[in-house]
């Protein structure tokens, strides 16, 4: 599980990239991304959890966003994240 906090926007993704692709290193079955503490979510931020997605779909692993916001819920909804999860990578 990996928990992740504050914005989660253009100028945070690449630390965030780093985490995520480094917990995706120890090719766990599910890599969880809580997001319970993150306060905003910009376009840029759900593209790298959609990358993050992308990638661990290639090894195998599921991705699971969980504990949301309304807020960032409503973004990855807008931006098509959060389809892309329930219906490509998260159902491997």
């Amino acid at each position: 599980m990996v928990g992740l906090r504050g914005d989660l926007t253009t100028d945070t993704v690449d630390d965030t990239r780093r985490v995520l692709l480094a917990a995706l290193r120890e090719r766990p079955e599910v890599l969880e991304i809580d997001v319970s503490r993150v306060t905003h979510l910009d376009p840029d931020g759900a593209l790298a959890l959609l990358l993050t997605a992308r990638a661990a779909g290639d090894q195998g692993t599921r991705v699971s966003v969980t504990h949301a916001r309304a807020q960032v819920t409503a973004v990855m909804r807008r931006t098509g994240l959060e389809r892309y999860l329930a219906h490509g990578c998260s159902a491997r």
